[in-house]
């Protein structure tokens, strides 16, 4: 019995029972930038084993600003997920290549294209908006603020009727 659940247990977490489909993908906010300013890299891994290299970029700092994972197994089927949000700085003007991002799935091994970004001189000092929900598939409703209520009830009629009340 121990065996068993064992075994189904690893063929869950190795992902190999039901699996859906399986993508991997790399955006950029932005394609071309000024000196001095930052864009930002996406990569997200749906269902495959992203292979965990350390991105480097001549003439450019690199942080990793946000990684997030998620899985889940709902009726059997097994779904993961994994995004790494990059914040990056060229330090010279040019043109930046973004190598191809690769990924496992089973034997078989997924990549995403090769991503170019201008780097163009800065004279005017401009700073440009590098806004990370430019990757957010999903808006989040806008609501109004809510608007102050007076309460009404038993306690502020009774309050009134005290005050009217003359002992």
């Amino acid at each position: 019995m121990r065996i068993t659940l064992l075994f189904c247990f690893i063929l869950i977490s190795k992902g190999v029972l039901f699996c859906q489909d399986s993508s991997i993908t790399a955006e950029i906010n932005l394609d071309t930038v000024y000196l001095g300013n930052s864009f930002s890299l996406q990569i997200e891994s749906k269902n495959t084993t992203l292979n965990d290299a350390k991105l480097e970029l001549d003439h450019c700092n690199v942080r990793l600003q946000h990684s997030a994972s998620s899985r889940s197994i709902v009726n059997g089927i097994v779904s993961s997920s994994l995004t790494k949000n990059y914040i990056i700085t060229p330090s010279q003007i040019g043109l930046i290549k973004i190598p191809s991002f690769e990924a496992q799935v089973d034997q078989t091994t997924l990549y995403t294209e090769e991503l170019t970004v201008v780097v163009v001189p800065n004279p005017n000092q401009i700073v440009q908006d590098n806004d990370p929900s430019f990757f957010s598939k999903e808006s989040f409703p806008v609501t109004s603020p809510m608007k102050s209520k007076t309460r009404e009830g038993i306690l502020n009629k009774s309050a009134k009727n005290r005050k009217r009340r003359k002992f």
